[in-house]
């Protein structure tokens, strides 16, 4: 840098300051002051070694090496302070002989050497960052105050800016963070606390912590300027309002945002992605999709929107992954649950495939120890043929090994003896019961079909709902019409040929309909399939016949708790009701053969009849006859006697030492048979005659409940109970008969892949 003043600095405002006294005060003031420009950067130029014309006594004074400071002041007031006999504004002061010179650009000061700028005043050291440091630093030497309060009747002066903003909130009533009222323009807090002053009538007024005092003011004694205020905090309210509601949460929505796209994707070992891909295989499972699902761009879009940093998995990992490892782990833990079970029976069913496939889908039934009924799905088999009995025996007798059971069941429940499993469960030595809603459908079915008068109608009826079905006209016409008639408006039932009980619903709609259903086929061209007033006649019989059996069937389909124990009383309650029927009535008639070749079995069931009996609602009640409960109560004795342990304190003979000493042991044993009862046995007695005294509990409450409190009254009944109130009354659980969700099951079980039925079902039932 060469040692002279540079051009652009001529005109400034020239100060010699002395370096002995330097940041004190002004030694000599040369040239004229000018008016300085409003600029922010602030250029200071120490120029050492230069020689002012100054006369001999001053040189003396002064170090040959002087620092000639050019200063180009900030502001109007840091001149007119300078003017005013203050001292003037030092931006810096450096107290070396050093050549340096520093240009303070946007806030940043720095030196030649990158050091930052310091204060080398007395020898002290202390660096500053900021040009507002320095600045209050020398200030601090030369008590200089530029910034001053333009609030009226206060004045005070401060040495830094933020110093006099922090003041300013005095008299805004402000803390800086919140917006500023507008009635603060009218008022200055005074130094009482909670006190303000009116700067147009100077009175003060009294206020908590806000403003309504001060608006009560300004609107009873400066009505004009209470209005600019009030429009100015309506407009203020607005602008915050447009804020709140335009504008991002800087603590909520900027981060989380950041934070999502910058993430990364789970690792495969974390647990967050493991949960997440078994609730994938739990909805594909449990609601039987495709396993392709995961490769449809809809489902993926709605993963990547839920969890971006989720992976979906690839068919082919869900496919020979995923789904084996949920259901190799199920198995287990199945397996595990089955070992503390000392009773269960099984169910199957017989189903068949899109594909004329046939599969065999075995079920197991028990209650824990809660007296929680549970069934679970076990294994579904595959047959490319019809399975004989000795085939069905065969795997049957492999799936029980596998799930070591096989000496725990108590009876297999199936829809009917034709289709081989009863032969195979008596081949195994199993007590075969036929299911009770297959047998029901059976006897309504084989019904229906031999009374040629209701296949007739049942032919009829077929076509006219199918006329409506296809005809929208009509249909509109019969809902036209079923308003003018105040009808129920409901669609008409179509038949299907497995639920016998929509024939039933189809006769009662066109029953109950038949005026408005006659009227829209006159009109809608349809004249040949109107009812005859004896098609009616004979619909409606059929409806009253068959009542009850519906009745029966939606006791069944409603249960939730015990069934097997209503099988016999609902056998006898039907045969009893249709017995009251005009005979005349061929229905009637052939519905009380079908019972009496169907029902029969029920009767003679043994796991049927223990459960009724061990049932507090039903008991000995439930039998139309006499012998037949005293036959179970006996057959309940017996199986007690079995679970009762040997008395400890019977007398045993000593066998004598001879060659004969086996002789008498048949003897012996017939002697120990004649025997008063042991101890044990007196208290099975005694548990049976309490149970049968007991008042019958109602029969719309819980048996298991019951038995789960009183099972420590009946401690060795209730091991009997727990094992035969477990058998179903059905090969099909309750809440897919005779229903649509029924029929959803049955058609996505019928479109599964003959390699992914078993798995499917399994986690479908047991997840």
């Amino acid at each position: 840098m060469e040692d002279r003043v540079p051009e652009e600095a001529e005109g400034d405002l020239t100060c010699l300051v002395d370096q002995k006294n330097a940041g004190s005060r002004v030694a000599q003031i040369s040239n004229q002051p000018v008016t300085p420009s409003e600029q922010d950067v602030v250029r200071i130029l120490l120029a050492p070694q230069q020689q002012p014309e100054v006369d001999s006594g001053r040189a003396e004074e002064t170090d040959a090496a002087c620092n000639a400071i050019i200063v180009t002041l900030e502001t109007q007031k840091g001149a007119e302070g300078h003017e005013n006999g203050k001292p003037l504004v030092l931006e810096s002061v450096m107290a070396n002989s050093v050549p340096v010179e520093t240009n303070f650009q946007d806030g940043n000061m720095s030196c030649e050497d990158g050091s930052h700028l310091r204060c080398k005043v007395e020898g002290g050291r202390k660096p500053f960052g900021t040009m507002e440091g320095l600045k209050c630093h020398v200030r601090s030497d030369t008590e200089e105050r530029p910034h001053i309060c333009p609030q009226q009747g206060c004045g005070k002066a401060f040495k830094a800016f933020g110093d006099l903003q922090k003041h300013k909130y005095r008299h805004t009533g402000s803390d800086g963070k919140r917006q500023r009222s507008a009635v603060w323009q009218y008022f200055i807090k005074s130094e009482n606390v909670g006190m303000s002053q009116c700067t147009i009538c100077s009175e003060i007024v009294k206020h908590a912590n806000n403003t309504s005092n001060l608006f009560k003011h300004l609107k009873a004694k400066h009505r004009e300027e209470f209005q600019q205020a009030e429009k100015q905090r309506e407009e203020d309210q607005e602008t915050a309002a447009k804020k709140r509601k335009t504008a991002p949460n800087p603590k909520q929505t900027t981060p989380i945002k950041l934070k999502v796209e910058n993430a990364q994707k789970y690792p495969a070992d974390s647990t967050r992605r493991k949960n997440v891909d078994e609730a994938v295989v739990r909805m594909v499972a449990v609601d039987m999709h495709s396993p392709s699902i995961v490769e449809n761009v809809g489902f993926q879009s709605l993963i990547q929107l839920l969890d971006p940093r989720y992976i979906l998995p690839s068919m082919k990992d869900l496919t020979k992954t995923l789904l084996p490892s949920i259901y190799s782990t199920k198995v287990e833990e199945l397996k595990q649950e089955l070992a503390q079970v000392s009773h269960l029976a099984l169910s199957s069913e017989l189903w068949e495939s899109a594909t004329t496939e046939r599969y065999l889908t075995i079920s197991c039934h028990f209650l824990n120890s809660s007296w929680e009924l549970k069934s679970l799905v076990l294994e579904t088999m595959l047959f490319t043929t019809s399975p004989s009995p000795e085939i069905i025996a065969g795997s049957l007798t492999r799936m029980l090994q596998t799930w070591g059971i096989l000496k725990k069941i108590v009876a297999v429940v199936s829809e009917d003896a034709s289709s081989g499993i009863s032969a195979a469960a008596k081949g195994l030595g199993l007590t075969h019961v036929p299911s009770f809603t297959s047998v029901l459908n059976l006897v309504v079915s084989e019904a229906m079909k031999t009374d040629a008068s209701v296949q007739e109608l049942r032919t009829k009826c077929n076509q006219m709902v199918s006329f409506f079905h296809r005809n929208i006209k009509a249909t509109e016409k019969l809902v036209e019409i079923q308003c003018q008639l105040g009808c129920s408006g409901q669609e008409l039932v179509e038949e299907v040929e497995t639920r016998w009980n929509s024939t039933y619903h189809m006769f009662q709609e066109i029953t109950e309909q038949y005026e408005a259903i006659t009227t829209a086929l006159c009109l809608s061209n349809g004249n040949s399939l109107c009812l005859s007033s004896s098609d009616v006649g004979v619909l409606r019989a059929s409806v009253a016949v068959l009542k009850p059996f519906e009745a029966a069937t939606t006791e069944v389909s409603s249960e939730r708790r015990v069934f097997v124990s209503k099988v016999i009383p609902l056998a006898t309650s039907l045969e009893h009701l249709t017995s009251k029927i005009d005979t005349e009535q061929a229905l009637a008639l052939e519905l009380q053969a079908q019972m009496r070749l169907h029902f029969a079995n029920f009767r003679i069931s043994h796991p049927l009849i223990m459960a009724t009996m061990l049932d507090p609602r039903m008991k000995k009640l439930a039998f139309h006859d006499s012998v037949t409960p005293r036959q179970g109560e006996l057959r309940i004795l017996q199986e007690l006697s079995e679970l009762v342990p040997a008395d400890s304190n019977q007398d045993t003979q000593t066998a004598e030492s001879s060659a004969a000493s086996g002789l008498w042991d048949f003897f012996d044993a017939q002697v120990a048979k004649a025997h008063s009862p042991s101890k044990g046995m007196t208290n099975a007695k005694l548990e049976v005659m309490r149970f049968f005294e007991e008042p019958v509990l109602r029969r719309n409450e819980d048996p298991l409940e019951w038995w789960k409190a009183n099972q420590s009254n009946y401690p060795l009944l209730s091991q009997l109970a727990k094992k035969y109130l477990c058998v179903p009354g059905s090969s099909v659980p309750v809440e897919r008969l005779f229903t649509q969700k029924g029929e959803l099951f049955s058609r996505k079980r019928n479109q599964l892949n003959s390699n992914d039925v078993d798995l499917f079902l399994f986690l479908n039932q047991n997840l």
